[in-house]
């Protein structure tokens, strides 16, 4: 049976975009991502909107049963990870349970590590099954 996350971009600064996400419409956390670009900028550019599935890989940095999306059109490798701001990230989708707009805060995304423990629980076997899609819409824009 398909599961369904949503990240809604609900804001972007000059540093980052904020947003919620929910699993089958039910909040589960916030998160950060690299600002939009027309011009892609290798590790600067935040994935396009759309609907994408949710695989499982070994990831040298983030090691085994890391949550990654698939074929993202020009993207390789965006995972959903822990962070606290668009430095954390190239890309990737980083969460947390606290998060300001305020683009002066160095880690606008925080409580990160123990948001990922409350949550890769819950979203690994999903994408464990196959089951496993995140819906992303930009709101901020």
């Amino acid at each position: 049976m398909e599961r369904d996350l949503k990240l809604e971009r609900i804001f972007s600064n000059n540093r980052f975009t904020g947003g919620n996400m929910f699993l089958d419409n039910k909040f589960l956390c916030f998160s950060c991502e690299d600002i939009h670009r027309e011009i892609k900028i290798p590790g600067e550019t935040r994935i396009p909107a759309g609907r994408y599935k949710v695989g499982v890989v070994f990831s040298p940095k983030h090691g085994p049963n890391t949550l990654q999306l698939q074929n993202v059109p020009d993207f390789t490798g965006i995972q959903i990870h822990v962070g606290n701001s668009e430095v954390d990230t190239e890309g990737c989708i980083l969460v947390g349970d606290d998060l300001t707009a305020d683009s002066s805060i160095q880690h606008p995304l925080t409580k990160s590590r123990s948001c990922f423990d409350r949550i890769h629980p819950i979203l690994l076997p999903i994408a464990q099954a196959g089951d496993l899609w995140i819906s992303i819409i930009d709101r901020d824009r």
